[in-house]
């Protein structure tokens, strides 16, 4: 897979529908909303960094370890400070469902 295949993949699978969350206006609605997005961005462009120069293929293995590091490193995150706990905390659930996702593609 890509750097252009994984983050297509990651945007038809998570972003889209993230864009348009339930019809609610609540801040917190909005909040995790906005820290998904955020979150997705965010693994796309680590994964890609690994997966450049564009057009390198990489296995699907090669690719859920690079995601697992990400996971790793936003649970790290979410425990240093209690003010970014939820935004690294939803960018290890992100990382969580894209890595059910990428197992069940092998």
């Amino acid at each position: 897979m890509s750097s252009e295949e994984f983050k297509l993949m990651l945007c038809d699978l998570y972003e889209m529908d993230l864009y348009f969350p339930k019809s609610s206006f609540y801040i917190k609605d909005f909040t995790k909303a906005s820290y998904s997005v955020w979150a997705i961005q965010e693994l796309g462009n680590y994964v890609g960094f690994y997966l450049d120069p564009p057009g390198t293929v990489r296995t699907t293995d090669e690719i859920i370890n690079y995601v697992k590091e990400f996971q790793k490193e936003m649970d790290g995150f979410s425990k240093l400070n209690p003010l970014t706990e939820q935004m690294f905390s939803i960018a290890k659930d992100i990382a969580t469902n894209v890595l059910d996702v990428l197992l069940a593609m092998k």
